[in-house]
């Protein structure tokens, strides 16, 4: 796996199997439904999204910051072959 400070951990994943009848008849048809899922680490602090509900702008330092960030992270994925 990828270890970097930008990167959340991903511990697992997987298909979640579900079975669903399309019609209100006794028989009715049936379908498998497999949504996928991720198990990763638990992050303290709030998302960019809820952060810009509360202060809408942020300030060209912070801004500024978080390109930062987001460029030295991909960079490290780039680095890795996966970009």
């Amino acid at each position: 796996g990828l270890h970097h400070p930008g990167i959340v951990k991903i511990f697992g994943q997987g298909k979640l199997s579900q079975v669903t009848k399309n019609d209100n008849t006794e028989k009715g048809i049936k379908t498998e439904i497999k949504t996928p899922y991720l198990v990763m680490e638990l992050l303290d602090g709030v998302t960019l999204r809820e952060r810009l509900q509360t202060l809408p702008k942020l300030r060209f330092d912070q801004s500024l910051s978080i390109l930062q960030k987001l460029a030295v992270t991909v960079q490290f994925i780039h680095e890795q072959g996966i970009l």
